[in-house]
């Protein structure tokens, strides 16, 4: 019931809104990395991004995001897993929603240092761990900076956050550290490497992930994606590949 009554209120507010893709600005690249950037997307225009992940013969999901330029330097994100099927133990369903806040509070990231606060929390979709969703309400909090070197870009940033547990039974903190390289590396197409690392003070495990991605730029308002990531450390995640789409769409208003 309560996921119908949040999809009706989703539906009224998406119903009183409209979009006018004459004004549609550059995409911002944020897939299908896990480093964050200190770009946001441009003031009063909506960004979608969507695509699939898949970790050969044990799971498969599909994501989506939706991005709105509240300022010049401050964006807001809603999204998450729309579709998750775990291989090995036959479950499938919706995995959690994210909400964010990612406010760059000084320079731009490329002419000159950019630095950004970015605010993120998890909801979940169901009460326990059964393939709907984790179960657990989750908080990070994220400090980034970012410079432009000639045409290479470089990211670094720090996060915390307390995990939620199913049961309720109080928080674990997760602390990560990780980069990204992003470049131009042929006519529209552009490349980045990642490193991230993660250290799980509830569960005294430390572990990470190396990707890379490579972006046709279809457009001045569209990407694609395709890329590859895998765990290193104890207990890693296994191998994922990952193609997506990136777009802005125009304008975003709210009718009044």
């Amino acid at each position: 019931m309560k996921r119908a009554h949040s999809l009706l209120a989703l539906g009224l507010f998406l119903a009183s809104c409209r979009l006018d893709p004459a004004m549609a600005e550059q995409v911002v690249l944020v897939r299908p990395r896990l480093a964050p950037t200190v770009q946001t997307v441009p003031v009063g225009s909506l960004q979608v991004e969507g695509g699939v992940a898949l970790d050969p013969g044990e799971r498969a999901r599909a994501q989506s995001f939706a991005r709105v330029g509240l300022s010049s330097a401050t964006e807001g994100y809603a999204g998450g897993d729309v579709y998750r099927e775990d291989l090995d133990r036959d479950v499938r369903g919706t995995g959690d929603l994210q909400l964010g806040l990612r406010h760059r509070f000084l320079g731009d990231g490329r002419a000159e240092l950019g630095l950004a606060l970015q605010a993120e929390v998890k909801l979940p979709t169901s009460d326990s761990n059964d393939g709907f969703g984790s179960g657990e309400t989750d908080f990070h909090l994220t400090g980034i900076a970012e410079q432009l070197w000639g045409s290479t870009r470089a990211a670094l940033f720090a996060a915390g956050g307390f995990l939620g547990k199913a049961s309720g039974s109080g928080t674990d903190f997760e602390g990560s550290l990780g980069g990204f390289l992003h470049r131009p590396i042929a006519d529209r197409f552009s490349g980045s490497l990642e490193t991230v690392y993660f250290d799980h003070h509830g569960l005294n495990r430390s572990s990470g992930r190396m990707g890379a991605a490579l972006y046709w730029h279809a457009g001045t308002h569209s990407a694609w994606d395709v890329g590859i990531t895998t765990g290193f450390g104890d207990q890693p995640e296994g191998t994922q590949i990952l193609v997506g789409y990136t777009r802005n769409v125009g304008a975003f208003y709210v009718n009044r």
